[in-house]
């Protein structure tokens, strides 16, 4: 997937969300491809599914370069809105299905408002190893029959090498909470605590961070 983060100047908050509701109703009007927006205090998250390799990318700017011939409003758009961005960067990130857990009966398309990121920066010559560690993680959640998912992800471009990156979604702020008491209650944390201690010995830095997601801004291809 591909992550579009655009950072916002404080002031112009309501002009920024003001033209990803216009961005997005044109979206829905044309059937543009699908995106899902998140954000946090720094910035609007944009995440583009490309498909299974990296032409996905290719695919995303030639559907932009013909979204644009036949709606020049877009320009319009950038042209009203754009100094309400300071910046923006790209990230893009490989799902790594078999390292995500899912339990028995899990709906994936249940309605999150709520998500947790976890990044861990690898140390240089160590990804097989948090590798191996990350099979163990699921096989361990596997057996405590814990209830909440998570998704797995390996940068490919535009983020320091390697990170794998953790990701919970959930429907409010109190089934956080209550998977960290169901985790601690059911894994226990003497043997939480043996696994991070193992884990951190091949980090070098790790990043936690929230999103709130925003389904005003978000558009799916019908």
């Amino acid at each position: 997937m591909v992550v579009d983060a655009e950072y916002v100047s404080p002031e112009y908050l309501h002009d920024y969300v003001q033209w990803g509701k216009e961005f997005k109703a044109l979206a829905d009007k044309v059937n543009f491809r699908s995106f899902y927006v998140s954000s946090d205090d720094q910035a609007f998250y944009y995440v583009w599914p490309i498909g299974k390799d990296m032409s996905g990318i290719d695919k995303i700017d030639a559907d932009f370069a013909d979204l644009i011939k036949t709606n020049p409003e877009v320009v319009d758009m950038v042209k009203k809105y754009s100094h309400s961005m300071t910046h923006r960067t790209r990230v893009v990130w490989r799902h790594d299905p078999g390292n995500s857990y899912s339990p028995e009966g899990y709906d994936p398309n249940f309605k999150s408002t709520y998500s947790r990121f976890y990044t861990g920066y690898v140390k240089f010559g160590h990804s097989q190893a948090i590798k191996e560690l990350m099979k163990e993680f699921k096989e361990i959640w596997a057996s405590a029959g814990i209830s909440h998912a998570y998704q797995a992800y390996w940068n490919v471009m535009g983020q320091e090498q390697p990170c794998v990156m953790y990701i919970t979604a959930y429907k409010d702020r109190q089934s956080w909470v209550d998977e960290q008491n169901e985790v601690n209650e059911k894994i226990g944390m003497e043997k939480l605590q043996s696994l991070l201690d193992r884990w951190n010995s091949h980090i070098r830095k790790n990043v936690d961070a929230e999103g709130m997601e925003r389904a005003d801004l978000s558009h799916f291809k019908n």
